[in-house]
């Protein structure tokens, strides 16, 4: 299948996945299968996936280990998409994803329920690696992470143009307009309909943070990432 560009193999119990070598393959789904660190070694350090954008790999047994391979492997160039929900990563996995050497292109993680804290949030503000991200999803009962560092942390995915569990500035708005630091994360939106919103972290982000009361006002970003030290 010389021109094959996905490769859609979720929920079919897979152990392992040998070395693959394509040219033309952008995205491939691995999620819900029985993937450990031992089943992707080869995987991660011997295929040949030039073109490869999208590479799904949520609800496997994978641990830090997978994921310090997968930051700092040279066969995902082009890898712009990496999903890791539902993973075992805790904090030191998380932090290993960005500081390896490896996926120069990463533009969005989706890290739902994968044991992520404050540590986490912490090092990726002081990482010059996370400037590269522009979306993020964590949002979740799986990650533990407080209210005052997800909101600055928040605030400085802002300032670095990274749009954390969907949130995005009004119109006209910049990390660098004056009063950025407490505009409403739902002033571009309209708040009756923030329920019908197709963004479940996003609504779970607001209310269990404090920023969306049950009635749905929202509320204002008040915290700078400086508070923290």
């Amino acid at each position: 299948m010389p021109c094959l560009k996905q490769l859609i193999l979720a929920g079919n119990r897979l152990q392992a996945v040998p070395a693959y070598q394509s040219e033309t393959l952008e995205k491939l789904v691995l999620q819900n299968n029985r993937l450990d660190d031992a089943g992707l070694r080869e995987f991660c350090s011997r295929s040949h996936l030039p073109a490869l954008k999208y590479l799904g790999l949520s609800n496997n047994p994978l641990t830090k280990e997978t994921v310090h391979q997968l930051a700092n492997t040279l066969v995902f160039p082009a890898l712009a998409h990496l999903l890791l929900s539902h993973v075992p990563l805790g904090d030191a996995g998380a932090m290993a994803l960005l500081a390896g050497s490896g996926l120069p292109n990463l533009k969005k993680l989706e890290l739902q329920d994968c044991g992520i804290g404050d540590e986490t949030l912490r090092s990726w503000m002081s990482s010059p690696r996370f400037t590269r991200l522009k979306e993020l999803v964590l949002a979740s009962p799986g990650n533990p992470i407080s209210q005052l560092v997800y909101r600055a942390f928040c605030n400085h995915a802002l300032a670095q143009g990274c749009h954390v569990d969907g949130f995005l500035p009004p119109a006209g708005i910049t990390a660098d307009s004056p009063g950025s630091r407490s505009w409403s994360a739902l002033d571009n939106r309209r708040a009756d309909r923030v329920d019908a919103v197709d963004q479940p972290a996003l609504v779970f982000g607001l209310r269990t943070q404090g920023w969306l009361a049950e009635s749905g006002s929202p509320a204002h970003f008040t915290k700078d990432p400086l508070e923290l030290q």
